[in-house]
């Protein structure tokens, strides 16, 4: 019996090892397909298979995990992580002598020091990676990283070299059947041949490369050919192709979030409409552009970005500007050793400059644009790649002969040794069949009996319990009612605390976007008025539930007393004033202060001279104006505030608050600034708690943030309030979808 008990243990032991092997395997392929159509979906994926790795002892799984890590780290723009993983991978393979792997690990950390541009570095991995893989016979590697290597050599404007690495992937990439590297390689090839100028055999390779991949099923593959293919177009002028490419190639971008390839192809479109001379279109899709790639921060993508608005700037007779921003370009591209980028910015600055009469500058950037225009295309380059490509058409030909072939022959082999296999194979089943079944019925038996003995075992309990729990179910039904009932009486106790004005009451285009987490909210709203001032306030309390909505009665009775009893004008001297009296009244007679208060915007309008005064504690207020610069008063001094939004029609100014909020969270508060801002017909302003912006959703499940916020405001600042109001709550609902709702809500606006 003790045997059988030590089997018993050893086998559920196995078993459960088994189990969250195979559980692991699933999660971590499953991060693999759907690392870019759901980032955030595919990283639960990886850290759900972490987490079970402590419960096995599966180097080779962990090495695995960490590599897939540095994968998303990669994806998301943070390579110094995507080295750390990748360098934890690479000591495990090492450990377990897993060549093939290591291969990967160098052509890997490649690629993340090719995306940003350390040009060298990239070098020297791929390199490193391309000898293990010729030491070991690796022919699924060298087709990998001759190509990826060949990319560095095309960066360096190093063409000929690249060429040959191009070539080389494709041959070996043929003999394998390895059909990915052979379409990137033709794609790549053709983007050597663009930036020749030879545009019918760039786009030959880059049709190769699209019929390739359209037997491939990869969304990210498709996208970089198509927008290759638009760029090709671009350089020839022909805009309506290009925009049809780049806009198929920007569809799949935007639903993989792939941002890098959203920049891109926002720029490409840019130049097609400033080739066509509609230049609002231009420099809208050039701003975009140059947005996302200053939040990445990748060097040659900017690069571009700098000198097509150079550029542009520059047909805009606006030269100083055009100066600036190419020398943004040719800084960035020096630095990272990209001859083509500081090719381009030369030609720029030396046009710029001899715009502006600066004859030195502009001889000077001309001359090294002309050097390093002749390093990129010198006839002996030209020459070469022309010979090569006629020696490897001539050779592939032949290969294609040989291997078809050779097919013929290992597919008749392979029918004869797979007929002999299948009638070994048969034999020794019957046998294993039998000892299987012998063992199966042997454990299934004895795992009956003591599942027999365990549910009678379990339904003597299960009869104590029912009654038990009948009984704390009623009692629970009985508090369910009891506390809904008075959180319904505290809901209406904060509804006739709310002001019965309404800010439509004072301002006729006006908007209040109010919406409770729960049945009561911890944020609040206060609007008050006088013959020559209108006050308005929101204010989001610690908490929400029934503990926010305690402090936000607390806020809204303080408020009404202070404007009715005390003779406080100014905004920050009521803030002030509302600050002591919150921590006094958070106060217990034992002299502990309560951490708890309130974030607050609170406005007063002179509706004579339409000056608006405005305080902040940690809630910032947002100006919306037709103006380039609005002047801000702030405690006395005035400050010239430039747009923190620019708009075609419209800018958005940002007044920042104090960061500190009314209560007792700090001992060093400070009295509250007075900031004041002369407003004009037409201009508009909005105030909010930080539940709008903080809603998690999206695709990939992400907050909102307050920048998407901005954009929103600003795309719609033409509607009148009411109808701000209707899409503001549409956008948050389409943007929730079926999450849950985070946090209370509240915006107000306001047009003058």
């Amino acid at each position: 019996m003790k045997c059988l008990a030590v089997f018993l243990v050893s086998l559920f032991a196995t078993i459960s090892i088994a189990q969250n092997e195979v559980f692991v395997e699933a999660c971590l392929e499953e991060f693999i397909t759907y690392e870019y159509d759901s980032t955030a979906y595919a990283k639960s994926q990886l850290d759900l298979a972490y987490s079970k790795l402590t419960d096995i002892n599966d180097n080779g799984l962990r090495a695995k995990a960490y590599k897939y890590y540095a994968f998303y780290y990669d994806d998301i723009a943070e390579p110094d992580l995507g080295l750390v993983y990748v360098d934890s991978a690479e000591f495990i393979y090492k450990t377990l002598s897993d060549s093939i792997e290591l291969v990967n690990c160098y052509n890997y950390k490649g690629i993340i020091f090719s995306n940003i541009s350390l040009l060298d570095s990239s070098a020297f991995w791929y390199k490193k990676g391309l000898d293990l893989a010729n030491k070991i016979h690796d022919n699924e590697g060298i087709a990998k990283i001759t190509n990826n290597l060949a990319i560095v050599f095309m960066d360096k404007g190093d063409y000929l070299q690249a060429s040959n690495y191009f070539h080389e992937s494709i041959r070996i990439s043929k003999e394998i059947g390895d059909l990915e590297s052979e379409g990137n390689a033709y794609n790549n090839l053709g983007t050597i041949y663009a930036q020749m100028d030879d545009y019918d055999m760039a786009l030959s390779y880059h049709h190769k490369a699209l019929e390739i991949r359209k037997n491939l099923d990869s969304d990210v593959q498709m996208s970089s050919v198509l927008l290759n293919i638009g760029r090709v177009y671009l350089a020839q002028e022909k805009t309506k192709e290009c925009r049809e490419y780049s806009r198929k190639s920007l569809a799949i971008d935007e639903r993989l979030e792939d941002w890098p390839g959203v920049a891109l192809n926002y720029n490409n479109i840019g130049l097609s409409f400033l080739y066509d001379g509609v230049m609002d279109s231009s420099l809208y899709y050039y701003q975009e552009a140059l947005i996302i790639r200053e939040e990445l921060g990748y060097v040659e993508p900017l690069t571009m970005s700098y000198s097509n608005l150079g550029e542009f700037y520059f047909l805009q007779k606006k030269y100083s500007k055009s100066v600036s921003y190419c020398l943004k370009s040719y800084d960035l591209a020096k630095d990272a050793g990209l001859v083509y980028e500081q090719s381009i910015a030369c030609g720029c600055l030396s046009k710029a400059y001899d715009e502006l009469g600066a004859t030195a500058n502009a001889f000077r950037y001309l001359k090294e644009q002309v050097e390093l225009e002749a390093l990129l295309r010198n006839d002996e380059n030209t020459k070469a790649i022309a010979k090569q490509e006629m020696e490897y058409m001539y050779y592939y030909k032949n290969l294609a002969d040989s291997l078809e072939r050779e097919r013929i022959q290992k597919e008749k082999d392979y029918l004869t040794q797979l007929e002999i296999e299948k009638n070994e194979l048969e034999k020794s089943n019957i046998q294993a069949s039998k000892r299987t079944q012998l063992i199966f019925f042997s454990v299934l038996g004895v795992l009956l009996i003591i599942v027999l003995v365990f549910i009678i075992s379990q339904l003597k309990k299960q009869q104590k319990k029912t009654a038990l729990i009948k009984a704390q179910k009623e009692l629970i039904t009985e508090q369910k009612h009891e506390i809904d009932q008075s959180i319904n009486y505290a809901e209406m106790i904060q509804r006739t605390s709310l002001p019965e004005k309404t800010i439509n009451d004072i301002f006729k285009d006006s908007y209040l976007l109010y919406k409770p987490k729960d049945i009561v909210s911890g944020d609040f709203y206060w609007i008050e008025e006088d013959e020559e001032l209108a006050y308005f306030a929101v204010a989001d309390c610690t908490g929400h539930g029934i503990p926010g909505a305690f402090i936000a009665l607390i806020g809204t009775i303080l408020l009404n007393e202070i404007f009715n009893s005390k003779n406080l004008k100014q905004p920050n001297n009521i803030l002030d004033e509302l600050n002591r009296l919150i921590q006094l009244t958070l106060t217990s007679s034992d002299g502990k202060q309560m951490k708890d208060g309130m974030d607050i915007s609170f406005c007063m309008y002179n509706k004579t001279s339409r000056v608006l005064s405005y305080s902040g504690a940690n809630n910032p207020l947002w100006i919306i104006s037709k103006r380039a610069s609005i002047v801000n008063n702030s405690n006395g001094s005035e400050q010239i505030l430039k747009p923190n939004l620019e708009g075609n029609t419209y800018n958005l100014f940002e007044i920042k608050p104090d960061k500190q909020p009314v209560g007792k969270y700090m001992d060093d508060q400070k009295p509250f600034s007075l900031n004041q801002v002369q407003l004009e017909k037409g201009d508009s302003l909005h105030i909010f708690t930080d539940g709008y912006a903080d809603q998690f959703g999206g695709e990939r499940g992400k907050k909102y943030k307050y920048k998407t916020f901005k954009r929103f405001l600003l795309g719609h600042a033409d509607n009148s309030m009411s109808t701000q109001k209707d899409i503001i709550w549409k956008e948050h609902l389409v943007w929730k979808n079926d999450l849950e709702q985070v946090d209370d809500i509240c915006v107000m606006g306001v047009k003058f």
